[in-house]
């Protein structure tokens, strides 16, 4: 992880959690880690003032789909109200709780073409107050 993230991290006082049982996959590895930090950017942007601010990374094993690889990024931050859902991976959207962050508003719409672009796609289940969960498909090798 690059040393930026582990500083913001500390400097917020973020426990960051990375699940065991991620599985090898075959990808462009440069862009998958762009979206890992992507993911990561904006859960450390979007925490609040938690007492305990926690970010997971983890693999969820999909039944219906099983020629999909399942991620995810989940946070306990100030979550996303679900009319925004749709609307934060479009370019150059922010939401009005961070005006003040730095950002371009392109991250999570880098993260969707990226993802796209692998053959997989990518959503976000939250609430506001709730903390965000960004989950994301991979195609397996075949």
């Amino acid at each position: 992880m690059v040393s930026g993230l582990l500083d913001r991290l500390n400097e917020k006082g973020i426990e960051l959690h990375v699940a065991n049982n991620l599985p090898t996959i075959c990808c462009d590895r440069d862009r998958v880690c762009q979206v890992f930090e992507n993911l990561i950017v904006n859960a450390i942007k979007f925490i609040g003032d938690k007492k305990t601010p926690k970010i997971e990374i983890g693999y969820k094993e999909r039944a219906k789909r099983a020629e999909f690889h399942q991620f995810y990024v989940k946070d306990t931050g100030i979550g996303i109200a679900p009319e925004y859902h749709r609307k934060i991976f479009e370019r150059f959207q922010r939401l009005k709780e961070i005006e003040d962050e730095e950002g371009t508003g392109l991250g999570l719409a880098i993260v969707e073409r990226i993802v796209n672009n692998h053959g997989g796609r990518v959503w976000v289940e939250s609430k506001k107050g709730k903390g965000a969960t960004f989950y994301f498909t991979l195609p397996k090798a075949s």
